[in-house]
């Protein structure tokens, strides 16, 4: 049975009758205990997708630099001036290796890349890409050619996108989308993981299906390559090895080109099946930690994230709105006719005292003299 690896605290060490505070050798022991944690916890705290980027890009980088005649290593490399030529050349020329654009997107993970490269690597102290100050052509360059992708078409995409109960129901009602043939049982399976129905014949049934279809000798990886050539004769359905990482990336591109749901294709992805999850679990006012638990996020910004106003939602909003306006404008219409009263006693009031005349009406709709204080007046009232 394995354990996790246990540490000694520095404590322990020193209270230990055969450590003794004055041995070098017990100091350099702590020391060790605690560069071991320490080594540990640095590992725990990268993230692998960040550490992958940066890698990436500041390859491309350094083969930028090599092709481009610069010699001095970065991290000997001291001169702001020279460094943000270098950067700024690099962002204005970088092409995909096909020659096309890199998305907007990609352009600004490309500097935030370099930035944390640079941090660790660069002579000059507080360095940071994203200070316009500091880099001044960087932050213009940047900036225009973002706004120049926008505006051919290589902006930011808005992500992946959520699927509505209607097309849920359009996607697992084509006919290809059946469970009577291996493809249409792994594309229905994926579907599922989408919409979660609670029936006899939903999502566990598929799985159960499934399951039972896998060659015992299959890989361990969920999702086999259908065997679509000879099934009908062997009835073998899957092969042993499993999708490919492309073809299992395009799975809800493809569903939704075959079914034609109403969405842009390229904002779908295997995503949107925890985006539509999520939607779903929050419409019906399920608690953000039960969300996080089906879901896998580890805090709640990263469920929120994914909170979009449904129409009853809107609606609501509408109508408070509405409702709040409406009182705003009574109020005005009322104050407005209360002041040109205030207005009016304001001018009568210039008056001699005797020369008023008010009307029975007048009386009843509002107060005449407010916090007034009278001297010897007599008050003679007419009905």
């Amino acid at each position: 049975m394995s354990h996790f690896p246990s540490f000694q605290t520095a404590t322990n060490l020193l209270s230990s009758s055969n450590n003794p505070i004055n041995n070098s050798n017990n100091i350099d022991n702590i020391q060790d205990a605690a560069q071991i944690k320490a080594s540990y916890y640095r590992k725990k705290a990268k993230v692998k997708n960040t550490e992958k980027s940066t890698k990436s890009w500041s390859t491309k980088f350094e083969e930028f630099r090599a092709c481009a005649g610069y010699s001095v290593p970065l991290t000997d490399l001291k001169d702001i001036s020279q460094l943000q030529k270098q950067i700024v050349e690099f962002i204005s020329t970088m092409k995909m290796k096909n020659g096309n654009e890199y998305k907007a997107t990609s352009v600004k993970q490309s500097v935030d890349a370099l930035n944390r490269y640079l941090l660790h690597l660069s002579p000059i102290p507080q360095i940071n890409l994203h200070d316009k100050y500091m880099f001044p052509d960087l932050h213009d360059v940047l900036h225009g050619k973002l706004r120049d992708l926008q505006e051919h078409g290589f902006g930011e995409t808005l992500g992946s996108v959520a699927i509505n109960s209607q097309q849920i129901q359009q996607i697992l009602q084509y006919p290809k989308i059946t469970t009577d043939n291996p493809k249409g049982l792994l594309y229905r399976g994926q579907a599922y993981i989408i919409s979660i129905p609670a029936d006899n014949n939903g999502p566990c049934s598929d799985i159960q299906l499934y399951l039972s279809k896998r060659p015992p000798s299959g890989d361990e990886n969920f999702y086999l390559q259908p065997n679509n050539t000879s099934w009908l004769e062997t009835n073998i359905w899957y092969k042993t090895d499993h999708i490919g990482k492309n073809k299992l990336g395009n799975f809800m591109k493809k569903i939704g080109r075959e079914t034609q749901i109403d969405i842009p294709i390229e904002l779908l992805s295997n995503h949107s099946g925890r985006k539509t999850a999520t939607q779903i679990l929050q419409d019906q006012e399920v608690p953000e930690q039960a969300i996080m638990q089906l879901t896998g996020h580890k805090n709640v910004q990263g469920v929120r994230a994914y909170k979009k106003v449904n129409e009853n939602q809107q609606l609501n909003t509408l109508n408070t709105l509405i409702n709040i306006t409406d009182n705003k404008s009574s109020t005005f219409i009322q104050e407005n006719s209360q002041n040109n009263l205030i207005n009016n006693y304001n001018s009568n009031s210039q008056l001699p005292l005797q020369e008023i005349s008010l009307s029975l009406n007048s009386l009843n709709e509002s107060p005449i003299f407010h916090n007034c204080t009278f001297s010897n007046v007599t008050f003679n009232i007419q009905k």
